[in-house]
């Protein structure tokens, strides 16, 4: 794993805002849509999340990673451990 960062504010004060930016900015680079990881406390931030990555890539164009977003690994912590225990149970 590389690049790892927390982003941790209160309400208010951008986090969603900054986690998108830096979203859009590391699928630009080329980064893969499967390779991303971002976890939030509330299935509605997580939502919201998804949504405002999947509108900030459709206004670079991005249209294809756009498509690809949802699967990414962004929920909450709880989402995201079923889905790996899920889709890794047999290498686990």
């Amino acid at each position: 794993m590389k690049n790892i960062e927390l982003i941790n504010a209160s309400a208010g004060s951008g986090k969603t805002f900054s986690l998108t930016q830096r979203i859009a900015e590391a699928l630009k680079s080329g980064i893969e849509p499967e390779e991303l990881m971002a976890t939030t406390f509330t299935n509605k931030a997580a939502d919201e999340l998804r949504e405002r990555i999947r509108v900030e890539l459709l206004k670079n164009k991005q249209v294809e990673e756009a498509g690809r977003i949802y699967d990414g690994f962004i929920g909450t912590v709880n989402s995201i451990c079923a889905r790996l225990l899920t889709e890794y149970a047999l290498d686990a």
